[in-house]
């Protein structure tokens, strides 16, 4: 008995939905490698590029100074040769000072962090056992376990951190 157009057109439709699906997946598998693949190529491409940019600004910045010496070696040049130096100079220096100090700023800023960190560490630590003390004075002293006059030791007197 052959089966009837229906039915065929019925097991065709299922199997393209699930052909479908699988290919979604595996292509949502691909785009993932994909993307994770161009991201790397990405990251690298900006590094590249601004490796390229840095060793131009370096060769520029070569350059500059290279002229401003050769102008220093002329009698009738050298004020054109010390007005590039401080148009150039003083500006990078500024810049560098600055990181400088940023930077300094920065490690003072981890060092008070990490001290702050120590600090309350010891005091976590230290008022343990003063807390600990002040809680046991108190359930002495509302639980009456200890009266004037006990023979643990001679009991004087009862205090918030201990019995004397």
């Amino acid at each position: 008995m052959l089966p009837s157009s229906a039915q065929s057109f019925g097991r065709i439709r299922r199997i393209r939905r699930r052909t479908l699906s699988v290919v979604r997946r595996c292509l949502r598998d691909v785009e993932e490698a994909t993307a994770k693949s161009v991201q790397a190529e990405a990251i690298a491409a900006l590094i590249r590029n601004a490796l390229s940019f840095v060793l131009l600004v370096i060769f520029f910045l070569g350059f500059y100074y290279y002229l401003s010496f050769v102008l220093l070696a002329f009698a009738k040049t050298r004020y054109f040769a010390h007005l590039l130096l401080t148009y150039l100079t003083e500006p990078v220096l500024l810049i560098f000072r600055g990181i400088i100090s940023y930077v300094l700023n920065l490690i003072m800023l981890a060092l008070i962090a990490w001290l702050t960190i120590l600090v309350r560490a010891m005091l976590s630590l230290g008022a343990n056992s003063v807390v600990s003390n002040m809680l046991a004075g108190l359930f002495v002293i509302y639980r009456r376990s200890i009266s004037i006059g006990d023979h643990i030791g001679d009991v004087a007197q009862i205090k918030l951190r201990e019995p004397i």
